[in-house]
Order: structure tokens, then C-alpha cells, then sequence
């Protein structure tokens, strides 16, 4: 709800490009101004192109720290990364 327009319904939306597939809607019950609910929808945009990249790597050393849900750093690879789910 749109607290500078006295609590009615609002949408916002992320800007740029949209990710391939269905568009993705999130109702949030929730009474933000409209500049912190844009805020939001830029972050979880971000947050979900950011997710779609994917690496594979084996290794043979084991590191008990480091399980599905882990942010990581790959050697030779830029950025961080999310570590969903790992085999032995």
C-alpha cells in the first residue's frame, strides 16, 4: 500500500530488461512509500539475474564449511557464488 497516496494499492516495477520466461509478480501486504517499494523490486530483479548464472567445479578436497547455501569464491572466476548443492 502507497503510503504518499493515502494507503491505496501500488505497483512498481524493476527497469530494464526482463528475464526470459514468465514474469514473476510478488504481492507484498506491506505500506511502503512508492521510491522504498521501487527499491525493493530493483533488488529482487538484481537478485534473480544474479542467481541465473551457473558454474560446475570438482574438486578433490573436501571443506566442511562450505555446503549448499555457502557464498563462495571460485579461483579464476570473477564474482561470488552460491553454492546449491555439492556431491561426494
Amino acid at each position: 500500500y502507497d503510503i504518499g497516496r493515502d494507503y491505496q494499492p501500488g505497483v512498481q516495477r524493476a527497469t530494464g530488461r526482463p528475464p526470459p520466461g514468465q514474469p514473476r509478480t510478488i504481492e507484498l501486504p506491506a505500506a511502503l512509500t512508492a521510491a522504498n517499494a521501487r527499491l525493493l523490486a530493483e533488488r529482487m530483479a538484481s537478485q534473480a539475474m544474479w542467481s541465473r548464472d551457473m558454474l560446475q567445479w570438482r574438486t578433490c578436497e573436501l571443506d566442511p564449511a562450505i555446503g549448499p547455501g555457502a557464498i563462495v569464491s571460485v579461483p579464476g572466476q570473477q564474482g561470488r557464488w552460491r553454492v546449491s548443492e555439492w556431491e561426494w
